[in-house]
């Protein structure tokens, strides 16, 4: 504790933050085993003779890697920023201090390094909620848009051109049945491991529907061009 004290008091919260900085440039996350490792370990952590399991994903485990698959080519165009992420930005993990107006986030237990838009199409996919999830909830394009722009303006110490705000809000929308897909394979292992009392087959269920939903709507699409995204309106005098 001593050594912690120590170290604590040396270095600086500015320095931390640029050598930090500095590792997440030369990280990438690792696409090119997925295949290999996404059979191995679901052969490890599930069963998938379960019978919910087979009502529930008629496709089975074929259906699962082909999804990961697509995915990992449709994503190859987005050029996400990779920068630290918290990962599991449901709403329960936002505080919001009203007295202080001040906002804290807590549980980090998934934080890592990963792909911007992934961290904040995942806190959009969980205005769905939990139990009972309802994909209706999803923020609309207004307010993904307001969003984004304040993120932007804080991210780059400058209001967002229009084609940064379009191009952001475009890498959101691809990364957004990514994470459901996500959390459709962490509510099969947990279905398999966890005691707590809580239906993880139905919750993987409802998320590999909102991976569909979100799937055919939004995955690889086009991305904006400079060309057609008009200019921002002058502010009001």
């Amino acid at each position: 504790m001593d050594d912690i004290l120590i170290i604590e008091s040396t270095v600086s919260h500015d320095s931390l933050e640029d050598d930090a900085y500095d590792v997440i440039k030369h990280v990438k996350p690792e696409w090119s085993r997925t295949d290999v490792q996404f059979k191995h370990v679901c052969d490890i952590i599930f069963h998938f003779s379960h019978f919910r399991f087979q009502a529930l994903f008629p496709g089975g485990v074929s259906q699962l890697q082909s999804d990961w698959q697509y995915i990992e080519t449709a994503l190859s165009k987005t050029k996400s920023p990779v920068v630290f992420c918290h990962n599991d930005l449901l709403l329960g993990n936002i505080i919001y201090d009203e007295t202080e107006d001040k906002v804290t986030f807590i549980d980090y237990e998934y934080a890592g390094v990963n792909y911007q838009a992934f961290d904040i199409a995942n806190h959009f996919d969980e205005f769905a909620g939990v139990s009972p999830i309802d994909h209706s909830r999803y923020p609309g394009p207004e307010f993904q848009l307001s969003w984004l722009r304040t993120y932007l303006e804080e991210y780059t110490g400058s209001p967002p051109s229009p084609h940064q705000l379009a191009t952001l809000h475009w890498q959101v929308q691809q990364f957004s049945p990514v994470a459901h897909c996500f959390w459709t394979i962490w509510g099969l292992v947990q279905a398999e491991h966890s005691d707590i009392e809580f239906d993880f087959f139905q919750y993987a269920s409802s998320t590999y529907q909102g991976y569909v939903l979100k799937r055919d709507k939004y995955l690889g699409t086009s991305p904006p061009s400079p060309q057609v995204i008009p200019p921002s309106p002058p502010p009001a005098s």
